[in-house]
């Protein structure tokens, strides 16, 4: 209901990214309603994995790649190639983490699967500008989403991070959607 009241046409799209299958569903569904696709925003996450390293699983590790690494992977080589056979070029805007460039204590899967972003994203963006295939990638820090609450509503962990921050404040969706916009 919220997305019906927005300018345009919009058209939700139920997809787990861990699942090849929903993925290509995923695109095919938005390829019938919009057309094929220019622009690529891989934005999915979770961070099952926070605590001490020793105590990170099999099962953690394949669960994180899987939804934060594997799902980009997979939807670049459902749309690039399209892109690429148009001739028209396009974008790629993978969001990424701070936590990928400097690591977070107790974050080892989460810091790990976005330093392997950011390096998908370079060498993509190798690979794909010669075609006109813009890749960039996006690091926030702390951004105020119910995917992150567990750290900024701690308030003793919220002081020590913004003491460490050039920027002393939590980050917003709209700050990182308007980048976003941007590089499209």
């Amino acid at each position: 209901q919220e997305f019906s009241s927005l300018p345009g046409k919009v058209a939700p799209v139920v997809c787990h990214v861990g699942r090849a299958d929903q993925l290509e569903h995923l695109v095919n569904e938005t390829e019938k309603i919009f057309g094929p696709a220019d622009i690529l925003v891989n934005n999915s996450a979770t961070n099952i994995g926070q605590g001490p390293s020793l105590e990170v699983t099999d099962e953690m590790f394949a669960k994180m790649f899987e939804v934060n690494v594997v799902s980009a992977l997979r939807l670049i080589r459902l749309t690039v190639p399209k892109m690429i056979a148009r001739g028209t070029g396009g974008s790629i805007i993978n969001i990424s983490s701070i936590a990928g460039l400097r690591p977070q204590p107790g974050g080892l899967l989460y810091s790990a699967t976005k330093a392997a972003l950011i390096m998908m994203s370079r060498n993509w963006a190798i690979e794909f500008g010669k075609h006109n295939v813009r890749v960039n990638t996006i690091a926030p820090g702390l951004i105020e989403t119910d995917f992150s609450e567990y750290f900024w509503k701690n308030e003793a962990h919220l002081k020590k991070l913004e003491a460490t921050q050039p920027i002393p404040r939590v980050g917003t969706p709209d700050e990182i959607g308007g980048i976003a916009l941007y590089l499209c």
